[in-house]
């Protein structure tokens, strides 16, 4: 298939009095052409600021790149001047935003921001892509969702026009973050289906950022965990669900309802991720696991290393 993107090293810190916290460290990855490659981890692990990162659109101005190369079609975008930056974000590499009710313009009706995607990129407005657009993603009534303020949609219907908008101008790969989350099971499926569609058709490849193991299971590729701003885990899709590595890996699997069990209780992984200021150079994972060799996973960095054919760990259980 080839690489149309590849991530390598990507480190990112927040000042903090006088100094600076890592939200995450050494994060590397390639997707590649009409791939899903899906980010897994409990809120709060770096998923989502490591998507946005790959365009340069951290979350706030004080946010800072300390290491990293994003290669796309030859270019390192984080060396591209804003301008030619400006060039690809919502074109070639389109988001789907967590929160659209934040990422909209509550002054704008939907119409003049879908089209609006084109006039940022000099293109002619087509009206009846933007219309069939809506359409795929659930609207029967396109003309009433144009007609509106984005305060007048509910969350749901947010989310579709948001999708909508991503999908609108063809990108080669698109990064879908919690896409899904706010739509009920029927739509979910609609809208999966769809990029499903794409990534078939049109060779579209796609960044999922979720919580559902379930959808990474139906249509991911390859799957990364992501434990307190690191990489834990990378597997092809049924080598991760058949033989998880990583004790963080095994927890989230364990705490997943299945269908048919006699188990009334689900297993939650106890306690929870820390706040980045309390991030240690060892294992992150350590005083929730309970494997844990101190001598060894409390005492330096764990590499995140092959055990098996395109399967990385990092874990001393398992690079032995």
């Amino acid at each position: 298939m080839g690489k149309l993107l590849e991530a390598k090293n990507l480190s990112i810190a927040l000042p903090e009095d006088g100094g600076q916290v890592i939200l995450t460290e050494g994060i590397s990855f390639d997707i590649q052409k009409g791939e899903v490659y899906s980010l897994v981890g409990e809120s709060g692990c770096g998923k989502t600021i490591t998507a946005l990162s790959l365009l340069n659109v951290l979350p706030t101005a004080n946010a800072s790149m300390l290491t990293g190369e994003v290669l796309f079609n030859d270019q390192d975008l984080l060396k591209l001047p804003e301008k030619d930056l400006c060039k690809i974000r919502g074109k070639d590499i389109a988001v789907i935003f967590q929160e659209p009710s934040s990422a909209m313009n509550p002054l704008m009706k939907v119409r003049a921001q879908l089209e609006e995607c084109y006039l940022l990129h000099q293109l002619e407005v087509n009206h009846e892509a933007i219309d069939l657009m809506l359409k795929e993603v659930g609207f029967a009534d396109p003309e009433r969702v144009l007609n509106s303020y984005p305060h007048e949609l509910s969350g749901g219907m947010l989310q579709r026009v948001m999708i909508a908008m991503a999908l609108l101008l063809k990108p080669k790969l698109i990064i879908a973050d919690e896409p899904t989350t706010a739509l009920d099971v029927t739509i979910q499926a609609q809208i999966m289906d769809l990029l499903d569609r794409l990534r078939r058709e049109h060779d579209v490849s796609i960044l999922l950022i979720t919580h559902n193991l379930n959808l990474v299971a139906q249509y991911s590729d390859r799957v990364a965990v992501m434990y307190a701003g690191r990489m834990v885990e990378e597997a092809g899709v049924e080598e991760f669900f058949a033989k998880p590595c990583h004790p963080y890996s095994k927890g989230l699997l364990r705490a997943l309802p299945k269908m048919g069990s006699a188990v009334s209780t689900l297993e939650p992984i106890q306690g929870q991720v820390p706040l980045p200021k309390n991030f240690v150079p060892s294992c992150r994972f350590a005083d929730r696991c309970s494997q844990v060799v101190e001598s060894q996973c409390c005492s330096a960095p764990i590499a995140f290393k092959e055990v098996g054919p395109q399967h990385k760990v990092a874990c001393v259980l398992e690079q032995k």
